[in-house]
């Protein structure tokens, strides 16, 4: 069921644009812009830490369902597919070998079974409420202590942007490269973000197409600063001398003109 509800609307999705004949402009700018989340970003420390109270309530699961459950061969059958389930996720990450709180959604479904049959064999009333709401507080505050920095272990700078000294402020720029940080206290113009997407149409502007799509993207918001690390934008003036008429270059950014020499 996971699977297939995973896959269906992906599947839909293709075979929209395929017919559409947008196939590529999906892949392109939607899948392979997806990149960046399969990259390393928490250690294997960190995520034990992060999941110690589902590890220690999977634990007691384990030890309740083997000592007070009387399953049916239905039942049974269905704690088997779970465990299996469990194994194949385990296996999942050791495969992978990246470390990253959206990996653990694999790991959500067998656990989920596991802990509420726990709590479901507990007789009285009171414990298995004490232990849900354990359960959750438990989750809530080492999710809020690892926020804070409070958990040495766990370390979420690889999640967050690196700031930039000296960035503008309030202004509407683009970032030909990954220096996120620039947007910290300013407003994206264009619409190119990503750079991985959308350095082609900056690199490759012998193709017509790509020209078109910039010179638009510029006419309908232009930004006030370019920050260009990577030089690309001395290939864009050349085929847009439009564009290049309206900045001025200052080190590896351009400036607009109306806004470095206001009147």
């Amino acid at each position: 069921m996971l699977l297939f509800g995973f896959a269906l609307p992906h599947l839909l999705l293709l075979t929209a644009y395929f017919f559409n004949g947008h196939l590529e402009f999906l892949w392109s700018h939607y899948y392979a812009g997806g990149e960046w989340f399969v990259e390393n970003q928490l250690t294997l420390s960190a995520m034990l830490y992060l999941s110690a109270i589902p590890i220690v309530y999977f634990f007691f699961s384990l030890i309740m369902l083997n000592r007070e459950a009387r399953l049916t061969k239905y039942q049974s059958q269905l704690l088997q597919i779970m465990f299996l389930w469990l194994l194949i996720a385990v296996v999942e990450i050791a495969v992978a070998g990246n470390m990253a709180p959206h990996r653990v959604i694999t790991y959500a479904p067998p656990l989920a079974y596991f802990i509420s049959h726990y709590i479901l064999l507990i007789r009285r009333k009171w414990i298995a409420e004490l232990l849900l709401w354990g359960f959750t507080a438990g989750i809530v505050t080492v999710a809020y202590l690892a926020r804070y920095g409070k958990i040495d272990s766990i370390d979420y700078q690889k999640i967050y942007f690196n700031k930039v000294d000296a960035a503008p402020v309030n202004k509407r720029i683009l970032v030909l490269d990954e220096q996120w940080g620039y947007f910290e206290n300013n407003t994206l113009a264009t619409g190119f973000y990503e750079w991985k997407i959308s350095q082609k149409y900056f690199r490759e502007t012998d193709y017509f197409q790509n020209v078109v799509l910039i010179d638009k993207a510029f006419e309908n918001d232009l930004p006030e600063l370019i920050v260009d690390p990577n030089q690309v934008m001395p290939g864009v003036f050349k085929r847009i001398p439009a564009i290049a008429k309206q900045y001025v270059k200052h080190g590896t950014t351009y400036q607009l003109i109306s806004i470095a020499n206001p009147k």
